[in-house]
C-alpha cells in the first residue's frame, strides 16, 4: 500500500470511524475496578486520537508531497546499484 495512494488514506479514516464507533459502544461495558476501567478508556481514547492524528498526517503529506515513499518516511536507503568509476592507470 502506497503512503501517498488513496486507498491509504481512506483506510485510515475507515479505521478513525471504526475506533471511535467501538469506543463509544465499549464505553459503559467495560467490566473491572475502577483503575481498570480507566486506564481501558484512556487507551481507548488515545488509540482515536493517534488514529485522527494519523489520517490529518496522511492527508497533509498527500496534500505537499512530504514523504514520497515509506522508505523516505523511514528514512531507508534506497537500494540503487553502485556506479563504477574507472580505474586510475
Amino acid at each position: 500500500m502506497s503512503l501517498t495512494g488513496t486507498s491509504f488514506w481512506v483506510v485510515l479514516i475507515i479505521v478513525t470511524l471504526l475506533m471511535v464507533i467501538g469506543t463509544m459502544l465499549l464505553w459503559a461495558r467495560i467490566p473491572g475496578p475502577r483503575l481498570v476501567r480507566a486506564l481501558t478508556r484512556l487507551v481507548m481514547i488515545l488509540l482515536c486520537q493517534l488514529t485522527a492524528i494519523s489520517v490529518v498526517a496522511v492527508w497533509m503529506n498527500n496534500s505537499y508531497g512530504l514523504y514520497s515513499s515509506w522508505d523516505d518516511l523511514l528514512g531507508t536507503p534506497t537500494t540503487a546499484t553502485p556506479s563504477r568509476c574507472p580505474a586510475r592507470p
